[in-house]
C-alpha cells in the first residue's frame, strides 16, 4: 500500500493558475531533428518514450478534434496534473485534453498524455468519478503500458529503426517532392493497431486497481471509477457510444467485480472521499 499523501483535498480548482491544454497536432508532428535526437547509438529511453507518445498523440487526434471548450480544457488540465503530481511519475510533462467525440471513450499515451472524449463527460456525474477515470489513464503512463506494447509490437525495444527514420525524414524534409518513409508508417501502423484492439486484460486490470487507490490517495471518493462504469453498463451491450470502449477494455462486469475487491482493499483513511458535484457541473459545460 502506497502513503497516502493527505487526508485533505488539496487542489481548490479556482485558485489553480491556469493550466491551459497545449496539445495540437502541431505541436507533436515528428521532425526530423527528433527522431536523429532518439536514433543515437545510447539512446535516451526518454527521448524514445517522448518520440512515441507524439505519435501516439497524432493517431488519437486523428480521429477526433480537440472539443472547442478552454473552459473545460483547463478545468481537465488542473484536475488531471493535480491527480498526477502524487502519481510518482515527475520526469513527464502531463498533459490533459478532451476530445469532441460523442463515443464514450478515454486514452493515454506514454509521455504524458491523457485523453477523454466529450460522450465519456456525459456519463460522468462529479469530480470524483472524472478523477477515477482521470486516475486510470494517469496510471497507464505511470506503468507505461503502452511504450511497452509499442516496443513488443516492434520487436525492437530499443527502436533502432529510428535511425533509418531519421535519415530518410531529413532527406524527405529537404526535398521537392514528399516521400512516404517505409519505417516510420509501420511504426504509425503499429501504434494504431495497438488503439484499435486495446491493451491486455491485465494492463487494463492493473490501471483499474492502482487508479483507485490513486484516486483515493488524492483525496477523492474511490468509487468514482465504479459508478461511472456502472453508467455505461446501463447503457447496454447494443450501444453504438459504446462499441470503441467495450472493443478495447474487458468486460464492465469483470472490471466492477475486480475493482470492488480493491476498494476494500484500500485505506480506511480513503473514505469518505469528495465527490465535488457542484463544481464539475460548474465546469462541464459542453
Amino acid at each position: 500500500m502506497k502513503k497516502r499523501f493527505g487526508s485533505v483535498l488539496l487542489l481548490a480548482l479556482a485558485g489553480v493558475a491556469p493550466a491551459v491544454c497545449a496539445i495540437d497536432l502541431g505541436g507533436i508532428l515528428s521532425t526530423a531533428q527528433r527522431i536523429a535526437d532518439t536514433a543515437k547509438p545510447a539512446a535516451d529511453p526518454a527521448a524514445q518514450e517522448k518520440l512515441l507518445g507524439e505519435e501516439a498523440a497524432r493517431e488519437i487526434l486523428s480521429r477526433a478534434p480537440l472539443a472547442p471548450l478552454p473552459g473545460l480544457q483547463r478545468y481537465v488540465n488542473q484536475l488531471g496534473r493535480y491527480l498526477a503530481a502524487g502519481s510518482g511519475r515527475t520526469d513527464v510533462d502531463w498533459r490533459f485534453a478532451v476530445i469532441d467525440d460523442a463515443s464514450a471513450n478515454a486514452w493515454a499515451a506514454p509521455d504524458g498524455y491523457v485523453f477523454v472524449t466529450t460522450g465519456m463527460l456525459a456519463d460522468v456525474g462529479s469530480e470524483a468519478e472524472l478523477a477515477g477515470v482521470l486516475a486510470h489513464e494517469i496510471e497507464h503512463v505511470v506503468q507505461r503500458h503502452h511504450l511497452k506494447a509499442i516496443q513488443a509490437a516492434s520487436r525492437r525495444g530499443q527502436l533502432a529503426e529510428l535511425a533509418g527514420i531519421a535519415q530518410d525524414t531529413a532527406a524527405a524534409e529537404g526535398a521537392s517532392t514528399v516521400t512516404v518513409n517505409p519505417e516510420l508508417e509501420k511504426l504509425r501502423g503499429t501504434i494504431g493497431q495497438l488503439y484499435e484492439r486495446g491493451l491486455s486484460r491485465g494492463d487494463e486490470l492493473d490501471a483499474d486497481r492502482r487508479g483507485v487507490e490513486l484516486a483515493g490517495q488524492r483525496g477523492y471518493d474511490p468509487y468514482g471509477l465504479m459508478l461511472v462504469l456502472q453508467k455505461l453498463g446501463a447503457h447496454g451491450k447494443d450501444d453504438a457510444s459504446l462499441a470503441s470502449f467495450t472493443r478495447t477494455h474487458p468486460s464492465i462486469e469483470e472490471r466492477l467485480k475486480k475493482l470492488e475487491a480493491a476498494v476494500e482493499d484500500l485505506d480506511p483513511a480513503f473514505f469518505p472521499g469528495r465527490t465535488q458535484e457542484e463544481r464539475y457541473r460548474k465546469y462541464a459545460q459542453f
